[in-house]
């Protein structure tokens, strides 16, 4: 039997995610975080979620349900990417700004100065909370039981 609590919490991950992907998408662009090809990267992420996320809302299918993880997994590898570039972008800075920093200087500065290092990590919250609305959801129980 199927909760209409457990439904309608779906409902907000989905609404939550989706809306977060669109913020996404509107800061960056607001931001012009367009210079180089990977910038373009959590743009096109974030497009290819809320795609996923709506094809899901209007179609919770067993085929849908799968697309939705399968983005959200890119949407987590796109941040883990997205972190290691602004922490190596910021130490590069760092290293020419100041020469003579040792290794912890420079990795603690590079946290600290420049694009904000854990930013990127919004596009893991969003696929966190996309699949989270697949948990158990019905379109993938087993018909059988």
């Amino acid at each position: 039997m199927r909760s209409v609590t457990e439904d309608r919490l779906r409902q907000v991950l989905l609404a939550v995610a989706g809306a977060m992907c669109l913020g996404t998408i509107a800061e960056l662009g607001l931001t012009e975080h367009t210079g180089e090809p990977l910038q373009w990267a959590p743009i096109v992420l974030s497009g290819l979620g809320l795609v996923t996320v709506v094809a899901f809302w209007l179609s919770p299918a067993s085929a849908t349900a799968w697309a939705l993880r399968l983005s959200m997994a890119l949407l987590v590898a796109g941040a883990v990417i997205g972190v290691l570039a602004h922490i190596s972008g910021n130490r590069e800075f760092v290293l020419e700004t100041r020469p003579q920093a040792d290794f912890l200087s420079s990795i603690w500065l590079s946290l600290r100065r420049g694009a904000p290092a854990l930013a990127p990590g919004i596009l893991a919250v969003t696929a966190s909370l996309a699949v989270a609305a697949t948990y158990r959801h019905p379109a993938l129980t087993d018909r059988r039981a």
